[in-house]
């Protein structure tokens, strides 16, 4: 996972998108040893911008915890049981459950077509 992190912002130019559940994606962090404020770091450095698509599985996350270029979506509308992260021409999925595990799939035209889901999802939450 922390492989694929790295992999992921060297690969992602100016800017990665990404679709997630808040809580879930974070205990699979504490789970890797990692925090969110590691990865902000992370991309900070490298420049990288990140749009972000997020639920949140409990209720509305706490004022605290709203993220910045990002768009809520209630857990119950949207179900999110995996990371999906797209940069460059790759789309990482990354599920929630055990085994810790990460699927990557380099290919321009399907990260394209992730790429335009994101954007219709992004618009539709706006």
């Amino acid at each position: 996972l922390k492989a694929l992190i790295r992999d992921n912002i060297s690969r992602a130019d100016k800017e990665g998108v990404g679709i997630f559940s808040s809580d879930d994606a974070e205990r699979l962090l504490e789970r890797s040893r990692l925090t969110w404020d590691d990865l902000v770091a992370r991309r900070k450095r490298a420049g990288v911008r990140r749009r972000i698509i997020y639920t949140w599985r409990k209720t509305k996350p706490p004022p605290g915890r709203v993220r910045e270029n990002a768009v809520y979506i209630p857990y119950k509308e949207f179900p999110c049981t995996a990371d999906i992260s797209i940069a460059g021409d790759r789309v990482a999925l990354v599920p929630y459950d055990e085994p810790i595990r990460a699927v990557a799939i380099e290919d321009a035209a399907i990260a394209s077509a992730f790429r335009a889901i994101f954007n219709a999802l992004w618009e539709r939450a706006k």
